[in-house]
């Protein structure tokens, strides 16, 4: 792995709750939390949108696959898939080349369901920026891109040296 500026040291008197990784995980905790009551009139969870996202926008159609990528266990995946199949929003379809296969497809509900989550999700997003400016906001969305960058060579690095 490359080496990084180091912005923490076991010396760091920064306490947990200051901690860049504690207040990701917090935000991310609340944001699914505010997802989940605001997507409620949709009957969907933001655990279930999140697989319907990986199937419908980042075109992941394994349960295997979308779990590894989640860093989610299998079962809660498939708990997800199994949810969103009985409401008709994904179906499984064998594999032609390897029948052992199965692969995940959006239904025209589930397409139709995608393309109305943002709107109940916008209100949120802005209330949780309203105080930022139009420079501050394009800056954490760089900022998080880069973060996420980092996090993913970073995985990779490790998944190569685990093979």
């Amino acid at each position: 792995m490359s080496k990084a500026v180091e912005f923490y040291s076991q010396s760091e008197d920064r306490g947990a709750e200051e901690s860049l990784a504690f207040l990701m995980v917090k935000n991310a905790l609340i944001f699914e939390r505010l997802a989940d009551i605001r997507l409620a009139p949709l009957d969907i969870t933001s655990s279930q949108t999140r697989v319907l996202m990986m199937i419908g926008c980042a075109g992941f159609t394994m349960a295997s696959v979308i779990a590894k990528r989640m860093g989610s266990n299998a079962a809660g995946v498939v708990r997800s898939i199994d949810k969103l199949e009985k409401k008709g929003w994904i179906e499984r379809v064998r594999s032609e080349e390897d029948r052992r296969e199965v692969h995940l497809h959006l239904t025209s509900a589930g397409e139709k369901l995608i393309n109305q989550i943002p709107h109940y999700m916008n209100e949120t997003l802005n209330h949780s920026l309203r105080d930022f400016s139009r420079e501050e906001f394009e800056g954490l969305i760089n900022q998080l891109k880069r973060v996420a960058e980092n996090n993913l060579a970073q995985l990779h690095e490790y998944e190569k040296e685990g093979e």
